[in-house]
């Protein structure tokens, strides 16, 4: 059975509402019981978790998760967020944030699939510094590394919590949302960072399943600028997003 417990990072992270700090609903299929709040929904097949609003699959046998894993995940229209802790303590994360008129990341066009990966991942990363009270790693190339993962151009960065904790983000832009992949290590070894990413990426599928009603194959993301709270709910059920 799968066990929920706090993630081993201390500072979760709030953007706008989005709530970082896990809501304990788990959309997977290991084929075992999982603790659910009411109303949540629980999606099960084997092996893949299933993010709201059709942000990504993500297959659980990937190659970096051993053994139990623990999944916490939580839900607005500012975007979702997954964490994963496995059976020897490894602690794994993706949030996928919606760039449509989010008020944290000003000037961000969510239309322009062309947008500078290496401008966004500057700005994404400045922000989550903020909120995980850290400081960005300077390396070789600059503060933003430009990789390309099995998702696509994307940028890679550290942040480092006074040489305690070492926060790995791979970071992917693809239609309305920014994807950004976690891993923290106690001691910072790049290698092992950048492949463990890289490998988490290689088990991702953008978009993902596609929920009923949604009429779309895309990732489901919703204008926060002018949006009304009835459309707001609205499209939290159709997204699947609680």
């Amino acid at each position: 059975m799968l066990g929920m417990k706090k993630t081993p990072i201390k500072t979760l992270w709030v953007m706008a509402g989005l709530s970082m700090a896990m809501s304990g609903c788990s959309h997977f299929g290991h084929g075992h019981a999982a603790k659910i709040q009411p109303n949540k929904p629980l999606t099960q097949t084997n092996q893949v978790y299933y993010a709201p609003a059709q942000t990504y699959n993500l297959d659980l046998n990937s190659a970096v998760l051993a053994g139990k894993l623990t999944l916490q995940d939580s839900c607005t229209p500012e975007g979702n967020s997954l964490s994963i802790t496995d059976q020897i303590g490894r602690f794994y994360r993706i949030d996928a944030i919606n760039l449509n008129n989010n008020p944290k990341l000003p000037g961000v066009n969510s239309q322009n699939n062309a947008q500078d990966i290496s401008g966004l991942s500057t700005q994404i990363g400045q922000l989550y510094a903020q909120l995980y009270n850290a400081q960005i790693q300077a390396q070789a190339q600059g503060a933003v590394k430009l990789v390309r993962s099995q998702l696509g151009a994307s940028g890679y960065l550290v942040l480092n919590q006074n040489n305690e904790r070492f926060i790995g983000l791979l970071i992917h832009k693809r239609g309305d949302y920014a994807y950004v992949l976690q891993h923290s290590q106690t001691k910072y070894d790049e290698a092992s960072m950048q492949q463990t990413l890289a490998q988490l990426a290689k088990n991702m599928q953008i978009p993902g399943r596609q929920l009923k009603k949604s009429g779309s194959e895309l990732a489901l993301s919703i204008d926060l600028a002018t949006a009304t709270p009835a459309q707001l709910a609205d499209w939290k059920k159709t997204a699947h997003c609680s």
